[in-house]
């Protein structure tokens, strides 16, 4: 199965668009997947296909009102995440648990459990607990990696080593994970070729709405501005999903056609430097 990207951030109509355009596939979030103005981009783009993130990580502690969510979008979900408590297992657990009892059968198929990437426990613990992990792989065959986001903000390295443990893990147990938050170039480059790796989502591509931000096919960030570029905020945001595609292929290190050569050009474009967000 190839490597799948899941574009977060699907809360208005164009954006169903751009992803059909694209043959892309989304992710919703259930603070905003049940909006009438969602709910009809996805009945009016059946192509796209479609998963959903609970909302936990804006805050979302409502386990009935996401119960409802999913029972009204069950059947347009290729699966959704439990509703996971950032960096504390423990109640990512106890969630779980609850949402499998009130789902039915069919849809509790569909749940995706979490672990936790930096937790032991209740706690906060910069290696994880590998062996939770081991006894949920043992379990659950396709899983959710999270807690990523903080560490990819705070230092890359850390971030692939511990992917890097977390992926012998899974080797083990023949278990593959999508990985939520994961929109970064170098983390996708390295890991997005492995038997473990599933998917990962991003809402990266959005960040050029307002702020010209271009992402570039060797994940480097360009400012449309600054180029000169006359794109709008949704021109720049189709570009930068385009690239994001790229980085599932490592071997595809190239700049899109819109950007200006970087040799004939070089006085156009700004200081250039990786990005290491998520």
């Amino acid at each position: 199965m190839a490597p799948q990207m899941y574009f977060s951030g699907l809360n208005r109509p164009p954006f169903f668009e751009i992803l059909a355009r694209q043959q892309a596939a989304g992710m919703l979030n259930a603070l905003s997947a049940r909006e009438p103005a969602v709910l009809r981009a996805c009945r009016e783009y059946p192509s796209v296909l479609l998963t959903m993130d609970s909302g936990a990580f804006q805050g979302n502690r409502d386990l009935e009102g996401y119960v409802r969510c999913i029972q009204q979008l069950f059947h347009r979900l290729q699966w959704y995440t439990t509703l996971d408590v950032v960096h504390n297992q423990q109640a990512t657990d106890a969630n779980y648990k609850i949402l499998s009892r009130m789902l039915t059968e069919e849809q509790a198929a569909k749940l995706l459990y979490v672990y936790q990437a930096q937790s032991r426990g209740s706690h906060w613990c910069r290696t994880g607990d590998l062996e939770t992990l081991r006894r949920a792989a043992d379990q659950h065959r396709f899983l959710g990696i999270g807690g990523l986001v903080s560490v990819l903000n705070r230092n890359l390295q850390e971030a692939m080593d511990l992917l890097a443990a977390i992926g012998e893990v899974l080797i083990s147990t023949n278990t593959e994970a999508h990985l939520l938050g994961a929109g970064n170039y170098s983390l996708l480059a390295a890991f997005s070729s492995a038997r473990w790796f599933r998917s990962a989502d991003s809402a990266r591509w959005l960040q050029g709405l307002s702020s010209g931000l271009l992402l570039t096919c060797d994940g480097r960030s360009l400012n449309a501005h600054r180029l000169r570029l006359a794109l709008t905020g949704m021109q720049c945001a189709e570009q930068n999903l385009r690239a994001t595609l790229s980085w599932l292929q490592p071997g595809r290190v190239h700049q899109l056609a819109l950007f200006p050569d970087v040799e004939e050009e070089n006085e156009l474009l700004p200081p250039l430097r990786a990005e290491h967000s998520a």
